[in-house]
């Protein structure tokens, strides 16, 4: 029963997004009102992006190094 009920919301839920995300691809047809705030948006969006990729990357080889240091070591990394 619960199972159903949380589907049904689930189901709901789904619809009105894309129902939300369908709007406002509607009312993105008219890109002249907001050429200014896009293309600022651009730019923050490129900003976030490239930080996003440093700080992943850094966290890769952050990991990589500590592995290597664990198994060099002899530890597992795993706490007592």
């Amino acid at each position: 029963m619960y199972q159903q009920i949380a589907m049904y919301a689930t189901v709901f839920f789904v619809f009105l997004l894309a129902l939300a995300f369908a709007f406002v691809y509607g009312e993105s047809k008219r890109s002249g009102e907001y050429s200014t705030i896009q293309e600022k948006g651009y730019k923050i969006r490129k900003f976030y992006f490239l930080g996003l990729i440093a700080i992943m990357g850094f966290c890769h080889c952050h990991d990589a190094w500590q592995a290597a240091v664990r198994q060099q070591s002899g530890r597992s990394g795993r706490l007592k």
